[in-house]
């Protein structure tokens, strides 16, 4: 089971979010027909937006991480609720150049400049966003600059990602913040064994967020919350209609004439809506009613 657990080290004034999202992750690859490459890239992105996700307040809250990059990727977006489900989708699925080789550098996937986006939105529109540019992009360090930039919080952020036969196997990731009044000392230690690299080993095989309590020595640390993390799409037929009503008259038109099936496939999830004939009817009466003057 996918899972986000919190915990708090009290003697150390610090907050610990440890991440799996490896099965949603390689569902997802799945779903969307990814190659090896973008499909990693994508993995590191969800356990990204899970990560940020981890500060939301409440029932209906969300944030959508939307990375702009200069590279064959073009971009990707992921979005991640309080509720703890996930979901997202690259703009490019396959790359011939890099799938299937052994060894492949960030900067064939993502280029050499980028740029985050991170909206946080509730049902009622947008709450707050922020945005952080980086060069050459990298998925763990365009986190940790924009929760450091833009939620003013010193935070080290680690994320840990593993193929096996070209497909998803592991992601994961962990994130250390600093607390008001924290031990500043204690915190360079933590963000030192970050730099060290020792972490990252220690997502590779971690089960439980208490291996990182000794990697720290916070011998104290105790989870405060553990929900399950899963995918699932907000997407359903009503809202394809939705889509359909945003085309113009003309185009409804020509649809209904040919009688063919018409269908909307949401990027997020790749779910396909086949859209009924009648509901096309529907929708055009609904465009001639509102266009005609009062």
């Amino acid at each position: 089971m996918d899972s986000l657990k919190r915990a708090i080290s009290d003697k150390y004034g610090m907050s610990l979010i440890f991440i799996d999202v490896s099965k949603t992750a390689s569902l997802l690859e799945q779903r969307h027909l990814n190659g090896p490459a973008t499909a990693e890239i994508l993995g590191q992105s969800v356990v990204s937006a899970a990560l940020i996700s981890s500060g939301l307040k409440g029932r209906g809250e969300r944030i959508t991480f939307q990375l702009k990059v200069d590279g064959p990727i073009n971009g990707i977006i992921v979005e991640a609720g309080y509720e703890g489900y996930v979901r997202g989708y690259t703009d490019v699925k396959l790359l011939d150049n890099v799938d299937g080789k052994a060894d492949i550098k960030e900067s064939e996937i993502l280029g050499n400049t980028g740029t985050l986006n991170v909206i946080r939105s509730d049902e009622r529109g947008i709450i707050y966003s922020g945005q952080v540019n980086i060069s050459p992009p990298n998925i763990r360090t365009v986190t940790a600059r924009y929760l450091n930039r833009s939620e003013q919080v010193p935070t080290g952020v680690e994320i840990f990602s593993k193929m096996q036969d070209f497909r998803i196997e592991k992601m994961r990731g962990l994130m250390v913040r600093k607390l008001p009044d924290a031990d500043t000392e204690k915190f360079v230690h933590v963000l030192e064994e970050f730099e060290k690299g020792r972490v990252k080993e220690l997502l590779g095989g971690a089960e439980e967020i208490a291996a990182f309590a000794e990697l720290f020595k916070m011998e104290d640390l105790e989870i405060l919350e553990e929900k399950e993390m899963t995918f699932r799409c907000r997407c359903n037929y009503k809202k394809s209609l939705t889509i359909i009503n945003s085309l113009e008259a003309v185009e409804l038109e020509e649809m209904i004439k040919k009688k063919e099936p018409q269908q909307v496939t949401c990027h997020f999830c790749g779910e396909t809506y086949n859209i009924k004939w009648e509901d096309l009817q529907s929708v055009l009466l609904d465009k001639a009613d509102t266009s005609r003057p009062i």
